[in-house]
C-alpha cells in the first residue's frame, strides 16, 4: 500500500520506528499520524500501547469487539 502524500514510501515503513517503540514519538502530531497509520495497517498492538493508561479500554470493553 502506498502513502498518498509520498507514493514512493510504503505505508508499513512510514512510521516503522514509532510502531516499534512508543517512546520514540517526539510530538503530538507524530503520535496522531502514527496512530492513523496503525489503524490503516490494522496494528492493534500499537494502538493499544499508544493509549494513555487513564483512557485505555478495559478488558471487558475489548471483548465486546
Amino acid at each position: 500500500m502506498k502513502y498518498p502524500s509520498n507514493p514512493s514510501n510504503l505505508c508499513e515503513n512510514y512510521y516503522k520506528k514509532e510502531h516499534q517503540g512508543i517512546n520514540s514519538v517526539t510530538t503530538p502530531e507524530i503520535l496522531m499520524r502514527s496512530k492513523q497509520n496503525a489503524f490503516v495497517m490494522a496494528n492493534i498492538y500499537y494502538l493499544q500501547k499508544s493509549h494513555h493508561s487513564t483512557t485505555k479500554p478495559s478488558n471487558t470493553e475489548k471483548k465486546k469487539y
